[in-house]
């Protein structure tokens, strides 16, 4: 929880053109993924025009949760100082983290980022979704 708070204390440092900075490339949208089964979640970091570093990454889950609102849900896993492999000379860089996530149903996946950003290092939040099917 006390990651919680600090993600709510960061939300202030929102910077717009943050949030296409980190995507989700895998599974495809509404895959269908195995309860209490690991599956992989793959994110792409996209390079910048200014100096861009991801600092923290949370990945939670909300189960038949609203995917326009900027909730995290219940924790699945915290990655502190992720290391990003390149996949290839212009298409950035890639992280695979294994989930699991145990409850059936419609669940969204979010990702959220700390950044800090730009020759001052400001900091800045970043909030990203996908969803699978659990079954």
């Amino acid at each position: 929880m006390k990651f919680i708070s600090v993600l709510s204390s960061l939300a202030l440092f929102v910077a717009s053109a943050s949030a296409q900075a980190v995507t989700f490339i895998a599974p495809p949208f509404d895959t269908q993924v195995s309860a209490g089964v690991p599956f992989n979640v793959t994110v792409q970091l996209h390079p910048q025009a200014t100096d861009f570093n991801v600092v923290a990454l949370y990945f939670g889950e909300q189960l038949g949760g609203d995917p326009s609102n900027q909730e995290l849900g219940q924790e699945l896993a915290i990655i502190g100082a992720p290391v990003f492999q390149p996949i290839g000379p212009f298409n950035g860089l890639i992280l695979n983290v294994p989930l699991t996530i145990s409850s059936p149903g419609s669940t969204n996946v979010t990702l959220g980022g700390f950044f800090v950003a730009g020759v001052a290092k400001n900091p800045g939040f970043f909030v990203t979704k996908t969803r699978v099917q659990v079954v």
